[in-house]
């Protein structure tokens, strides 16, 4: 696998190509990470909450894991509710929808400066509205990575 090794002089600060002599070197070396592809996560919600699903909350936590191997990504959460009702209290739900998932993040130690928040209300459903089932997949956030920072 590729690395990149890293060498600083102890007790200094920073990067050194070089020590003088009679100084300990110690010596890093850490795997370069390939780019994180991993499209778009999408996360089923209770009926009328901001709950994730059972099936939801172990794939954030998967998703969590990976993602904390890369410090500098940066991702888009957005919340969608299952309606055809276009209204304020629906929007407002899809906003806290995404919020939730930024606040379980956060508390999993990914960085708020890390994470992008949209509540998108009825728009884009994945299914029709008309079935029970379809209405259950579209009351969901989606996780998508917009930068990566490798």
């Amino acid at each position: 696998a590729d690395t990149v090794t890293l060498e600083s002089v102890k007790g200094g600060t920073g990067t050194v190509s070089g020590g003088k002599e009679g100084e300990d070197k110690v010596v890093e070396t850490l795997p370069v990470l390939p780019p994180l592809e991993v499209g778009k996560i999408i996360l089923g919600f209770q009926p009328g909450s901001t709950g994730l699903t059972l099936e939801a909350d172990r794939l954030l936590v998967e998703f969590v894991e990976l993602l904390l191997q890369y410090p500098n990504a940066r991702i888009l959460v957005k919340g969608f509710v299952s309606s055809n009702n276009d209204t304020l209290e629906n929007m407002q739900l899809s906003v806290e929808r995404a919020k939730s998932i930024e606040q379980l993040l956060i508390a999993r130690g990914i960085g708020k400066a890390q994470i992008e928040v949209r509540g998108m209300g009825i728009k884009d459903p994945i299914a029709t509205n008309d079935t029970r089932a379809g209405r259950l997949k579209n009351r969901r956030a989606e996780i998508e990575v917009i930068d990566d920072g490798v």
